[in-house]
């Protein structure tokens, strides 16, 4: 089915971001709380309405996605208890650079879709917009998505008009289908025909960075159909139908401009 919707989706994991953020603020020397902050705030404002930097400026419905453990504790902790308990408790600042961008994301002024829910990662909710894509797929509504992330979990959803790009700096950065078959064999030793198998190899070889063990259910994986589904949440459903149908292009290239002129008068660059 031909793409119809010209404008695209960039997919923005909201976490990936701060730690980009975090890593790149932490090399610079900054005293003064304003600037520190509004520095923050414009490298929030350069990533979101930039998109990738590994691609040229493109208008796209920009969908962040963000993780909400602490409202209520993530749904895979019903499951597996000790889903994530290996992770290391995360430093102040990135809380800080994280509530920086969130005063900018959820600001009513701005067009960006932000979208968190009790209990649900970035990840599900990515996970949920491309099936949201498949559901459309022979319809008008069909479009093209890419997936902004570091995290190698959502390259599963890699398929026909589904694209992962690398917030990082490791190439290929952009990745269709043969270049996610070519990682998984390189990564995972193992031959697929397509990103979706990616599920079933992890399933059985565990995830250490998740604490997840072998041969665990491959419902803890599964971002498309995981084993809590998004849309028995009527809620959450709606808010991802909305940002999926939302055809007009939400990254504004003047806050972009003003973005970037205020780091360039601090010294700052603004490839990041």
């Amino acid at each position: 089915m031909p793409i119809h919707v010209k404008t695209p989706i960039t997919i923005v994991d909201f976490r990936v971001m701060s730690w980009k953020i975090y890593s790149f603020i932490s090399s610079l020397s900054i005293e003064n709380d304003k600037v520190f902050k509004n520095v923050v705030k414009s490298l929030w404002v350069n990533i979101l309405n930039r998109g990738p930097d590994c691609m040229d400026y493109f208008e796209s419905t920009v969908i962040v996605v963000d993780d909400d453990g602490n409202t209520k504790p993530y749904w895979r902790k019903d499951v597996f208890p000790d889903y994530k308990q290996n992770r290391k408790q995360k430093p102040d600042l990135l809380g800080t650079i994280s509530s920086i961008g969130l005063e900018y994301v959820t600001n009513p002024k701005n067009l960006i879709h932000y979208i968190s829910y009790p209990g649900f990662e970035a990840d599900d909710l990515a996970g949920a917009l491309v099936l949201c894509k498949r559901l459309y797929e022979n319809t008008k509504y069909n479009r093209h998505i890419y997936l902004y992330t570091v995290d190698s979990d959502w390259m599963q959803l890699v398929s026909n008009g589904v694209m992962w790009i690398n917030s990082g700096p490791w190439e290929p950065r952009i990745r269709s289908t043969q270049e996610t078959i070519k990682w998984t064999k390189k990564r995972l030793k193992r031959d697929i025909q397509a990103p979706s198998e990616i599920v079933q190899i992890k399933s059985e070889q565990g995830d250490n960075s998740d604490n997840l063990p072998p041969n665990c259910d491959p419902g803890l994986i599964d971002l498309v159909n995981p084993l809590y589904k998004t849309y028995h949440f009527e809620l959450l459903w709606n808010r991802i139908k909305r940002a999926y149908l939302d055809p007009h292009p939400s990254n504004q290239i003047h806050h972009l401009e003003k973005a970037k002129q205020y780091l360039t008068s601090k010294g700052i660059g603004v490839n990041i």
